[in-house]
C-alpha cells in the first residue's frame, strides 16, 4: 500500500479538488452528526426499526468522511503528509462495500412494510454480523502484504495495488464482472476525468445523502431544525401494515 506524487495536478483543478472535499467536510459533517444523533437519540425515530438501520448507513457514511478530508488536503499540498492517506482510504474502500449491503436491509424493511411479510426483527441482527464480518475481514486484507490500494496524489482517484499477489481475488470477490471489465479494456483516464470522478465521488458520500433526506421527508427536516421536541412522525415510517408485523 503507497501514496505516490508523480502527476501533481495544476492550476485550477488542483485548488478545487483540494479546497471542495475540505469544505464539504467542514460544512456537513455536522449536519451528518445531527441527523445521527435523531436517528438514535430522539423520538419517535429510535423506536423505529427503519430508522435503525438508517443509523448504520449514516454511521458508515461518517467514516468516509475523514478519508474524503484527508485526501482533498493532498491534493491541495500535492504530497501526503504524515503518509496516512491510504489508512483512511482504505477505510472509505471498505465503506463503500458495507453501504449497498445496509442499504439492501433497509430496502428488505421498507418491503416488509409495504407487503407485510413475516420477516423477524432478529433478521436484521443476521445481516449486520455477516455485513460486518465481511468489513473487518476486507480491512484486515488491505493491511496484509498480499492484496491492497494505492492512492495516487494528483490523479484523485485510488486504484487496486496490483503488485500485490491476492489482490485480483479480493476485488474478483468483490466486484468479479467489473474486474473482467475492467483488466481487459482499461478505463480512459486524464487528469479531467479523474478530478470529475473525484469530485463526484466527494458529493455523493457528503452532500446527496442528508440533503436528500431533508427534502424528501419533511416532517424530519421540520424536526432536524426545530429546537423543540419532534411534533409528528417522519413520512418514511407512516406507510404500516394493518396487522402483525409491526415495525
Amino acid at each position: 500500500m503507497n501514496v505516490t506524487s508523480n502527476t501533481p495536478l495544476e492550476g485550477w483543478m488542483k485548488t478545487v479538488s483540494g479546497v471542495l472535499p475540505i469544505l464539504l467536510v467542514l460544512t456537513l459533517t455536522p449536519v451528518h452528526g445531527r441527523i445521527l444523533y435523531m436517528f438514535l437519540f430522539k423520538l419517535p425515530y429510535c423506536k423505529l426499526e427503519v430508522y435503525g438501520i438508517m443509523a448504520h448507513i449514516e454511521i458508515i457514511q461518517l467514516l468516509s468522511v475523514p478519508g474524503i478530508f484527508m485526501m482533498g488536503v493532498a491534493q491541495f499540498l500535492g504530497y501526503d503528509p504524515g503518509n496516512i492517506v491510504i489508512l483512511f482510504f482504505h477505510i472509505i474502500s471498505v465503506s463503500s462495500r458495507i453501504e449497498p449491503a445496509l442499504s439492501f436491509v433497509l430496502a428488505l424493511n421498507r418491503l416488509k412494510i409495504m407487503c407485510k411479510l413475516g420477516i423477524p426483527r432478529w433478521a436484521n441482527m443476521v445481516f449486520y454480523i455477516v455485513i460486518y464480518i465481511y468489513g473487518t475481514l476486507t480491512m484486515v486484507a488491505l493491511f496484509t502484504p498480499w492484496c491492497g490500494l494505492h492512492f495516487t496524489v494528483g490523479e484523485n482517484w485510488g486504484e487496486y495495488d496490483f503488485s500485490k499477489p491476492y489482490t485480483c481475488l479480493l476485488r474478483f470477490i468483490t466486484e468479479a464482472v467489473l474486474m473482467g471489465v475492467h483488466r481487459n479494456m482499461p478505463p480512459f483516464h486524464n487528469q479531467l476525468v479523474n478530478f470529475i470522478f473525484f469530485i463526484c465521488f466527494a458529493s455523493n458520500a457528503i452532500v446527496l445523502p442528508p440533503v436528500t433526506l431533508l427534502i424528501v421527508n419533511r416532517s424530519f427536516a421540520n424536526d432536524f431544525f426545530a429546537r423543540k421536541g419532534p411534533t409528528t412522525l417522519a413520512n418514511i415510517a407512516s406507510i404500516k401494515p394493518t396487522g402483525p408485523p409491526q415495525n
